[in-house]
């Protein structure tokens, strides 16, 4: 709840009038941005309401909404038809298992803080942070491929491919090692909080990385553009035609 109030607080910040933030509710048939405002608003509604009372109900309820923000906020990236680094499709899905990967490590870290990195529970979730994390791998290997095989992103793909090595190095192949530790040794918990933090700073960088520098707005191709009056141009090219 926390961090979607945070990133929603910045996104309000950075448009133009921001007292006009309350418009982004008025098209959910249309816009993506205004779905992802509605379900963020449910999911803050149902947390509140799990935090005061609890239940399973309210649980499930409350962990479909937040699938349903993340596929909200896949969809508003594939649909900038302008920017060609984000509008292929997998783009959608490096986004989507990126916060899985997010949450999955931020919900590890909470295991440690409480002592129960050695229970079930624990293990369950480091290994399926694990496992996500080496999902987000392929997902981060597919986005890189369909960018190197599309003719408008050559400059979204070279920011990509020039840092590719310590990306996947850093966002991959670091968590996945110290997790493997980490599952091998529960005594090893600072490997788990180590390969955790790295699996979320990870997401963050490929995200700033595909949101900023890759976003490559597309131009306009007009053709050949010509100066003069209409009247001119065309008695111009009747007689051109005449010849």
């Amino acid at each position: 709840m926390a961090g979607m109030g945070l990133g929603l607080a910045f996104v309000w910040l950075e448009i133009g009038r921001p007292w006009r933030a309350l418009n982004v509710f008025f098209h959910p048939a249309t816009s993506w941005m205004t779905r992802e405002a509605m379900v963020a608003v449910l999911c803050m509604v149902l947390g509140a309401v799990w935090i005061l009372r609890g239940g399973e109900a309210l649980a499930v309820a409350l962990a479909l909404a937040a699938f349903t923000f993340l596929f909200c906020q896949a969809r508003i990236l594939t649909e900038a038809k302008g920017i060609p680094s984000w509008r292929i499709a997998q783009a959608g899905w490096l986004v989507a298992t990126t916060g899985l990967v997010e949450g999955a490590s931020l919900l590890l870290l909470a295991a440690y803080l409480t002592g129960s990195q050695s229970s079930l529970a624990g293990l369950e979730i480091a290994t399926i942070c694990l496992v996500l994390v080496l999902v987000r791998t392929i997902a981060l290997e597919a986005y890189r491929r369909a960018l190197a095989g599309s003719d408008v992103a050559r400059g979204a793909a070279r920011v990509f491919n020039d840092s590719y090595r310590l990306l996947a190095g850093f966002s991959s192949g670091l968590p996945a090692f110290l997790l493997v530790i980490a599952l091998w040794s529960p005594a090893a918990w600072p490997a788990g909080v180590a390969g955790a933090l790295a699996a979320v700073g990870g997401g963050w960088v490929t995200k700033y990385l595909l949101v900023t520098r890759a976003a490559r707005v597309q131009g306009y191709a007009f053709g050949a553009l010509r100066t003069g009056h209409p009247l001119g141009l065309r008695r111009n090219k009747n007689a051109r035609e005449k010849a």
